[in-house]
């Protein structure tokens, strides 16, 4: 098919659109080039005199229907008996925007469901290091209370039992909702808490040393004295083997406790602005989409641009932190740090103005 026959088939579904619009349309215009389209069908040439007269009548035309234009209404506004001739790229069409709000439901529920598990991450790291800190504090008021045997019946050091008891059980709950807390980003794995050489060697050491005295004692004829001795080695390896783990559990709540910090950070230093810069620009997507269906502007060419607009939406996202650094001129502490990669998702220019001002600043210092 050639231009001028694509123009010609083009030319009825103009007509009608300015038609269905409601504008204004010249009568002499509209004789004119239906003439000219009566006599390219029946004789299938035209003088070239026609032919630039029918141009000029179809570059008015599309004029006329701007800022929709002859791609846009074949693709977003086109009548019935053009749906008819090309109904598989008008289903196509019109199912662009379903893929666009399956998209944007599916970031809506990462973004929730990241956003909570980032809040329950940062409760519990800081409600565990408070815990842990507070019984600490807890248990040496208790050791110095101890130094003095009369104490131990007060008042005081009761309360100070039970309160220390109380946050001893707080803390092993927080502890183990943190270690539940870290299987979901490790996808079910079992983590296995590794102890030092050092410590490994000296526990293997100290063990070794005091096994080797006890099968010593045991093989000497017994007496009472010995059967203390036996008593009191046995007592120290038992000591011996729950402060080795001790150790290990302390081990493994530090690895939590710091890897979950890791995480947190992670999650909201990239993947979250990241999210929220996708949601925002895939907010802007869905509104100009309703703009371009509603004015009859909307064409598949825009698709590019959308996916353009998002992708620059998710760097736009990520770059966030970095912008709202010091130094870049972005008031701190009036907005959130997601929201505001919610609005470089939704307007890319003021990030690209923001590194302007940046780039510009750089240069002043530089000269």
């Amino acid at each position: 098919m050639t231009e001028l026959e694509e123009a010609m088939a083009e030319l009825e579904l103009l007509v009608a659109y300015i038609c269905r619009q409601g504008l204004q349309l010249d009568g002499k215009l509209l004789k004119d080039v239906l003439r000219i389209k009566t006599e390219f069908y029946e004789q299938k040439t035209l003088s070239e005199e026609d032919e630039a007269a029918f141009w000029q009548y179809f570059n008015a035309l599309v004029k006329q229907v701007a800022p929709a234009s002859v791609v846009s209404i074949r693709d977003s506004n086109p009548s019935h008996s053009w749906q008819a001739r090309f109904p598989k790229q008008f289903k196509q069409v019109h199912r662009i925007p379903l893929y666009y709000g399956l998209l944007v439901c599916a970031i809506i529920v990462l973004t929730v469901s990241l956003q909570t598990y980032y809040m329950v991450g940062i409760g519990v790291i800081h409600k565990t290091h408070a815990l842990f800190a507070e019984r600490n504090e807890f248990r040496e008021k208790l050791q110095v209370l101890s130094l003095n045997p009369s104490h131990k019946a007060s008042s005081e050091w009761l309360a100070i039992k039970r309160k220390e008891q109380e946050l001893d059980q707080e803390f092993d709950a927080n502890r183990t909702l943190l270690l539940r807390w870290n299987t979901y980003w490790r996808l079910g794995f079992s983590h296995e808490v590794t102890i030092s050489e050092f410590d490994k060697f000296k526990y293997q050491q100290n063990k070794a040393k005091l096994t080797a005295q006890l099968d010593f004692i045991t093989e000497q004829p017994r007496s009472h004295e010995s059967a203390q001795q036996i008593t009191q080695l046995k007592d120290k390896i038992l000591e011996l083997d729950r402060e080795f783990v001790l150790h290990q559990a302390r081990q493994a709540f530090f690895d939590s406790r710091l890897s979950a910090e890791y995480v947190v950070n992670l999650l909201a230093n990239y993947i979250l602005p990241l999210l929220y810069g996708l949601l925002g620009a895939l907010t802007l997507v869905l509104r100009n989409l309703h703009l371009d269906f509603k004015r009859g502007t909307f064409s598949k060419k825009l698709c590019l641009d959308y996916n353009l607009r998002i992708l620059l939406g998710g760097v736009a996202g990520v770059s966030s932190s970095m912008l709202m650094g010091e130094g870049t001129g972005v008031p701190q502490g009036s907005y959130s740090p997601m929201l505001f990669a919610f609005v470089l998702g939704y307007n890319v220019e003021i990030m690209f103005a923001l590194m302007d001002n940046i780039a510009s600043r750089l240069g002043d210092k530089k000269a």
